[in-house]
């Protein structure tokens, strides 16, 4: 039952985390404004979508992952911590603490290297 709170909890929080500066972002974009027609700066934003390489729909796919994996591999070191100070010194609950902070940060860098490396063969197509 905790960790389905906990799953619930984290994804409720990392989708407000993460959906309202992109909200924000398409509000106060000039370039989406129709009546803006001759700046330069919305000239290449206009000309088409790219998919690959910076600023592509697959980096910021790959980008939203990255930052949605962070803000539980943080939340997890957090609630790993609070169940360390909360063992009151029984093994076996000290022994899952530590395994549900090395779980996450093993997978906040997996995460960071992956994003890395599809980031270089994407910039590179």
């Amino acid at each position: 039952m905790q960790r389905i709170f906990g799953i619930i909890l984290t994804l409720a929080i990392s989708t407000l985390v993460i959906a309202a500066p992109a909200k924000a972002a398409e509000v106060f974009n000039p370039c989406s404004d129709p009546s803006v027609t001759n700046s330069e700066l919305c000239a290449n934003s206009k000309a088409g979508t790219k998919l690959f390489g910076a600023g592509g729909i697959w980096n910021r796919i790959l980008n939203t992952i990255t930052y949605l994996i962070g803000g539980i591999s943080v939340l997890m070191i957090i609630i790993g911590a609070v169940r360390y100070t909360l063992s009151a010194g029984e093994q076996a609950q000290i022994t899952a603490a530590k395994n549900t902070i090395l779980y996450a940060i093993v997978a906040l860098v997996i995460a960071v290297m992956a994003n890395a490396i599809v980031n270089f063969v994407l910039t590179n197509i």
